[in-house]
């Protein structure tokens, strides 16, 4: 059936049976969050960022284009591992005079391949004063301000010779004011929310397309670095769904530690080992379908509370409540010695 000959039918259907098909539908959150914006409006228009003025619409970017605000094509390279859908460029500046500074955003397919296309491209462990709170995360990096906010890669860019305090007030106001055109939540995607926040080296966090470890066992997983004095460990996190068996994959990575020495089981999560991997220090563990773990030089009692820690935050703990086994007791539903837990 056409279009029009369709709403025409519904249009005579009647008002009982229209009430029983709305009353099918359901307005959600997540339908809120997923309304279109359209790339164009994300860019500040004239003067919503001090006296500065947009010098031409925004523009559709070239691969040249984007490889230039990037800072080479070997990071464009990057980029492209990344699902994206479009990139647009819009150069601001005073009126009569050269333009200041250009912004290019890039809409990518997910909230995964914009912070996963970040990640990789961000410097790393940068001075603690080019980290700040624009988007979900945001270096500056030289005469660059790169940041990710929700679908979207965004790469602020000063074009003239300036003191490095009016540098980074012209990059900072550009990045906060195109972040506020963006009417969605500042939200980490998954599995970030799980990495535990002590002992995390601030912007370590990195998505892969690969395994982590390296060893080809899972895909897309990510990593983060841990430090405590001069050890440091990276951990990583991937989700083992799609097996027929639940620990399959954690299986494998016991096999591979036992490859390279002794493995101790530890009471951890779904199971847990610890032993060595790429000839250091090692802890996989499976909780759901979650796979982490932490290689490197930190103490085993270090590890341990780090994957602990992990661990109740991808399953966090319910304490049960003492009125309810009671009178789960009381309806003879205790099980095993009166608690409610057996079978």
């Amino acid at each position: 059936m056409k279009r029009p000959e369709y709403l025409l039918a519904l249009l005579l259907l009647p008002p009982f049976c229209l009430l029983v098909l709305l009353a099918g539908c359901e307005i959600t959150n997540e339908g809120m969050e997923a309304k279109e914006i359209v790339i164009e409006d994300i860019f500040p228009p004239t003067k919503t960022v001090s006296s500065y003025r947009q010098i031409a619409p925004p523009k559709a970017a070239g691969e040249e284009a984007q490889a230039e605000q990037f800072g080479g094509k070997d990071k464009l390279a990057i980029l492209k591992k990344w699902s994206s859908f479009a990139a647009r460029s819009c150069e601001y500046g005073l009126p009569n005079q050269p333009p200041l500074a250009r912004v290019m955003v890039w809409e990518m397919s997910t909230r995964l391949d914009s912070f996963g296309a970040f990640s990789n491209l961000r410097p790393a462990l940068l001075p603690d004063n080019q980290y700040v709170k624009i988007g979900v995360q945001a270096v500056l990096d030289g005469e660059r301000l790169i940041f990710v906010h929700d679908r979207y890669l965004v790469v602020v860019r000063h074009l003239q010779a300036a003191p490095e305090d009016q540098r980074r007030a012209l990059l900072l106001n550009f990045g906060r004011g195109v972040s506020r055109r963006i009417p969605r939540p500042m939200v980490e995607p998954m599995p970030l929310n799980y990495f535990p926040v002590q002992y995390r080296v601030p912007a370590s966090e990195r998505l892969d397309k690969e395994d982590p470890v390296g060893l080809g066992i899972v895909e897309n997983g990510a990593s983060a670095l841990y430090r405590i004095g001069d050890r440091e460990s990276r951990m990583f996190m991937a989700m083992a769904s799609g097996t027929f068996r639940k620990l399959a994959f954690l299986d494998r990575y016991r096999k591979a530690m036992e490859a390279e020495g002794p493995v101790k089981e530890v009471q951890l999560g779904d199971g847990c080992y610890e032993g060595r991997l790429n000839r250091l220090s090692a802890m996989i563990a499976q909780r759901e379908e979650v796979v982490f773990g932490i290689l490197g030089t930190l103490e085993p009692g270090e590890m341990q509370e780090i994957m602990a820690t992990a661990d109740r935050l991808i399953k966090p703990y319910i304490p049960v409540k003492y009125n309810d086994i009671k009178k789960k007791d009381e309806e003879g539903g205790g099980g095993k010695g009166g608690f409610g837990f057996g079978g």
